[in-house]
């Protein structure tokens, strides 16, 4: 945590250095980047130990969730307008995802991995058109 804490510090320094970006907007992307992080790393680090040590129900439940959570910004760019057919990214932020939970969901369980890949996959793909419009 303290590599990425630091890349993004440093990151933020390059672009203060070379005029790109001016103070007060470094002071926002820190405290914003360090928010999503803590955030995203948490929920990310939840969803991983599911995977690996729950019951076979919260695997498929966590897999899934981690798949839309990867599916998202390809169905955000869908959803832009007008539509960014980006085809290598959408083949990844598609493929990945299925491919994932097709390998480590089974049986019943493989319809509810999907269906909350689909829901976390469109929620997230929303946020991200949001954030885009209000920036």
């Amino acid at each position: 945590m303290r590599m990425l804490t630091g890349a993004v510090g440093v990151y933020y320094l390059v672009l203060v250095l070379f005029d790109l970006l001016a103070v007060e907007d470094v002071v926002v992307g820190l405290l914003l980047w360090g928010v999503l992080g803590l955030v995203g790393g948490s929920i990310a680090g939840l969803l991983g130990y599911g995977v690996v040590h729950a019951s076979a129900l919260v695997r498929a439940l966590a897999v899934g969730a981690a798949g839309g959570a990867v599916a998202s910004e390809a169905v955000a760019s869908l959803l832009r307008q007008p539509p960014q057919l980006d085809v290598p990214m959408l083949m990844i932020g598609f493929g990945v995802p299925v491919v994932a939970i097709l390998l480590c969901v089974r049986g019943r369980r493989l319809l509810g991995a999907l269906t909350v890949a689909v829901v976390v996959g469109c929620c997230g793909g929303l946020a991200w058109v949001l954030v885009d419009t209000l920036a």
